[in-house]
């Protein structure tokens, strides 16, 4: 995800936050057609459909500027398989160990 290193350590004192994530999924061997939902803070805050070719697709979407904070944002991806509903998890970002 582009924003993932802005997202992971925020400083509480900006005047504004970024809304709109964006990125590639790489999946080799993975569905032709996936949703993609998008947590953050342990909250899911955004899903978009997924096309892949040669097992990569772009993503472009929004989240509300409410779910997210100052300070550390911790974002996770989740990958649905359209057709089978076989779900994959992957940490994107955070500045917490």
């Amino acid at each position: 995800m582009d924003e993932a290193e802005e997202l992971a350590d925020l400083d509480p004192e900006r005047q504004t936050w970024p809304v709109r994530l964006s990125g590639t999924v790489d999946f080799p061997g993975g569905p032709p057609k996936a949703v993609l939902a998008v947590a953050l803070n342990g909250r899911i805050e955004t899903t978009l459909q997924l096309r892949f070719r040669e097992g990569r697709s772009l993503f472009s979407g929004f989240v509300a500027e409410e779910a997210i904070v100052g300070g550390s944002n911790i974002v996770e991806m989740l990958l649905v398989d359209a057709d089978s509903g076989e779900v994959w998890r992957g940490r994107e970002a955070s500045s917490e160990q």
